[in-house]
């Protein structure tokens, strides 16, 4: 395939990823509650299991830390996605409008988050990692995100399917 693109274009290839308006999430001092947020619109792609399990292991691990969570799941087009029920009765946040964009309200949720966290299994160019780092939140995600992240600076990049690496970030910024 490599060989292909090569031949027919031999002056390169250049990846123009697509963007966000910074100017839309503007930088706001963390607040004292710490929050976590996991955005994304196909949560089983997106690895939300994996902050779920987490969390429940922070729980377990860790039982006198104070974390909240905003799951922030949603989709271009449909119905809002509900998430099981069992995540309400362990204190977790939704806010399921059905519209996953860089609008109010999640102008809103980012200026209430404390660190992102997004284990995909695969995303070409998560535009929710953006939008954290564009509000100055720290993220954690996978290698297999496409994005910007650079590991230890920004946020840090956990193996995929590792809750135990993920909780161990978490309460890195914890």
């Amino acid at each position: 395939e490599a060989d292909r693109i090569t031949h027919r274009y031999p002056e390169g290839v250049a990846v123009v990823p697509t963007g966000i308006d910074a100017t839309r999430f503007p930088f706001t001092e963390r607040p004292e509650q710490f929050r976590v947020l996991f955005s994304g619109h196909n949560w089983f792609r997106k690895g939300f299991v994996y902050l779920f399990m987490a969390a429940k292991f922070l729980e377990k691990e860790h039982p006198g830390s104070s974390f909240e969570y905003d799951f922030n799941i949603g989709r271009s087009e449909g119905p809002p996605v509900r998430l099981p029920p069992l995540t309400s009765s362990h204190g977790f946040t939704n806010y399921p409008d059905g519209l996953f964009s860089p609008y109010p309200p999640y102008v809103n949720i980012y200026a209430k988050t404390s660190v992102a966290v997004l284990p995909t299994l695969e995303d070409a160019l998560p535009l929710s990692i953006d939008e954290a780092m564009a509000s100055g939140i720290p993220v954690i995600t996978t290698p297999h995100a496409g994005s910007r992240i650079v590991d230890g600076k920004s946020g840090f990049i956990v193996p995929i399917r590792d809750y135990e690496a993920i909780a161990a970030k978490l309460l890195y910024f914890y």
